[in-house]
């Protein structure tokens, strides 16, 4: 959350005061860290910083808040709208967290799958080239070879959805799962054999949307 003219309002007084943001800082209270982020706009002083902030500049927390003007607020006001400010910054560094979240997910399942397919698929191309008596097609032997290593992704996909999905589930289905691992075994490759597709698909809508929207890195 951008606080432009906020920040601008602080850089302008604290430079007709003559202070540095070190120097402004130490008055308040604060690192000159925490002035450089005020007045960059990526975040605001507290409600009872701003009015120590306001009293150094020597100008009302209004006007600090709001620039001039004759309007008069109070500090419960005050405290409302810097309080409403956070609210929204919280909320979007929430989401930014969770945009975060899902980035790593997509990441470490492309990571784990785009290898994998790629090993399988060579081995058994090899394999089924070198163990052919006769002279191999290629085009089926390419066919094969993707079709083996699109079921070993497809079962491995469906280990990530029912990893991802074991917590929503109650301790008696997951028992049961377990007792008869084998079915869950098969049930699990169909699931990953119908969902691998989309799940590549989003993971990759995920990593590109994410990083154009400057999701990829901790702000």
């Amino acid at each position: 959350m951008q606080h432009y003219d906020l920040g601008n309002r602080i850089y302008e007084l604290r430079k007709a005061k003559q202070l540095s943001q070190k120097d402004l800082g130490n008055l308040v209270g604060v690192s000159n860290k925490s002035v450089s982020k005020w007045e960059n706009g990526t975040a605001i002083p507290k409600t009872d910083t701003l009015v120590k902030l306001a009293n150094v500049l020597d100008v009302s927390p209004q006007e600090l808040l709001q620039g001039k003007t004759d309007d008069r607020i109070t500090l419960a006001e005050l405290s409302s709208q810097t309080s409403l400010m956070f609210l929204k910054e919280e909320l979007e560094k929430r989401d930014r967290e969770i945009k975060q979240f899902e980035l790593s997910h997509h990441k470490r399942y492309l990571t784990f799958l785009l290898p994998m397919f790629a090993s399988v698929f060579v081995a058994v191309l090899i394999f089924t080239i070198l163990s052919d008596n006769e002279s191999p097609i290629l085009p089926d032997a390419l066919l094969y070879s993707f079709l083996v290593a699109y079921m070993v992704s497809a079962a491995f996909s469906g280990f990530v959805f029912l990893a991802r999905n074991a917590k929503r589930l109650p301790l008696w289905a997951l028992a049961i799962f377990g007792l008869f691992f084998p079915a869950t075994l098969i049930i699990t490759c169909f699931i990953g054999t119908a969902i691998t597709p989309a799940y590549v698909i989003n993971s990759l809508k995920g990593i590109f949307g994410n990083r154009e929207n400057g999701y990829e890195k901790s702000k």
